[in-house]
């Protein structure tokens, strides 16, 4: 967890308001035993002035690599194998 003690300006709807920070992980494992769905969705609290929101967005899979980037990886392997028979001068 992380957090900020001082306040931070520059964020939101109303830039000059001062904000403060709180920053923490929950494993996906612990939502999923909780019977979550993968979709996105707010935790929402009322401390002070009624507006915390925390808005949950599972993350995003790694891309895949292009075809042609995976047909580079025999491409240089061939390469190296021409070489190495090359005999040296």
């Amino acid at each position: 967890m992380a957090y900020t003690t001082t306040p931070t300006t520059g964020w939101g709807q109303w830039t000059a308001d001062k904000h403060y920070f709180y920053e923490f992980s929950v494993g996906l494992d612990l939502l999923r035993t909780a019977g979550w769905d993968g979709n996105p969705f707010n935790i929402h609290w009322t401390m002070n002035c009624a507006n915390d929101t925390i808005w949950v967005d599972p993350p995003t899979p790694n891309d895949v690599p292009a075809p042609s980037t995976l047909a580079l990886l025999p491409l240089g392997l061939i390469g190296l194998a021409a070489l190495r028979r090359r005999p040296l001068r």
